[in-house]
């Protein structure tokens, strides 16, 4: 009795073997993938209404969803649009992937309560020797017209005309924008006073000797104002020569040919200053005539510049 058992447990695993082989390629291929479409709320649609789709992914290594496996946006029949796919990775618990996340909207209206269905369609995964497909069985969902059917031709169904938008209020911004102005003529005003201030200060010595000169020229005290001139003249002179200017080193002014004509007047300058401010001999020149001598050294001066 023994011995038949033990022949009859052979029989039934020679019997099982090819069964085995059989299976074993299918097993060596099983994928440890799996996905989970959660439910979608089944009913009040109407034209415009956008309904959304998640599906789990659970996937072991190195199995990954690839983004081209994930249907493409745009027009899917006659009533649905995809018009958002996204994939939200998820931490790696439990083998948990992600979820797939699509966004259909409603294109048409039906006449009446009509039941539709969101598309079938695949996902596809890699890791392995081939790409993987799972698929995702369409859904049901209830959609309705906007309107009963008998509403047609009633003034519910007629065209209305477009809203006219509201007024938007608008006195804050003028507020604003009146500060701004002003703000603006501010920053203007200041920068064109700044830049009339450097250029007074980058203005050449006898153009500055000018300026001098005429206050001084409408200053009371006929006899400091001379005298002053003079020393405003003589300032200008040392500040274009670079050095103070003497008789004695007079020729250094008119090394510049274009200042030649000036030599004379120039010359006298100094002499009756020698005699003026160090021998305290004669009077001042009159200012008038120290105005005039200014004003041909500026020429020279914006000739040459």
């Amino acid at each position: 009795m023994p011995e038949s058992r033990e022949h009859g447990l052979l029989r039934w695993l020679a019997a099982l073997l090819p069964l085995l082989l059989v299976a074993a390629p299918w097993f060596a291929t099983a994928q440890p993938i799996t996905i989970t479409p959660l439910p979608v709320r089944a009913f009040g649609y109407s034209i415009g209404d956008r309904i959304e789709r998640r599906i789990d992914i659970q996937a072991t290594p190195p199995w990954t969803l690839t983004r081209a496996g994930l249907p493409p946006p745009g027009r899917q029949n006659a009533w649905f649009d995809l018009v958002e796919v996204g994939f939200q990775p998820a931490p790696d618990v439990a083998g948990t992937q992600g979820q797939v996340r699509l966004v259909y909207q409603l294109l048409n209206s039906p006449v009446q309560p009509t039941v539709l269905q969101l598309p079938r369609f695949t996902l596809k995964f890699e890791g392995g020797a081939a790409p993987v497909e799972r698929d995702v069985a369409p859904v049901d969902v209830f959609a309705a017209p906007l309107l009963p059917e008998q509403a047609a031709g009633s003034t519910l169904d007629a065209t209305r005309a477009d809203r006219a938008p509201e007024a938007i209020p608008v006195e804050q911004f003028e507020n604003r924008i009146t500060a701004y102005a002003l703000a603006a003529a501010f920053v203007i005003a200041w920068m064109l006073i700044a830049r009339h201030v450097a250029q007074r200060r980058r203005a050449a010595p006898f153009v500055r000797a000018c300026r001098e000169l005429r206050r001084i020229a409408h200053a009371p005290h006929a006899a400091a104002r001379a005298a002053e001139a003079m020393r405003v003249v003589h300032r200008a002179l040392d500040e274009t020569a670079g050095q103070t200017v003497f008789l004695d080193n007079v020729e250094t002014l008119f090394v510049r040919p274009h200042r030649a004509p000036l030599r004379e007047r120039t010359t006298l300058f100094l002499a009756r200053s020698r005699e003026q401010f160090f021998a305290g001999l004669g009077d001042p020149l009159p200012v008038d005539e120290l105005r005039a001598l200014a004003r041909a050294w500026r020429s020279a001066e914006a000739a040459h510049r």
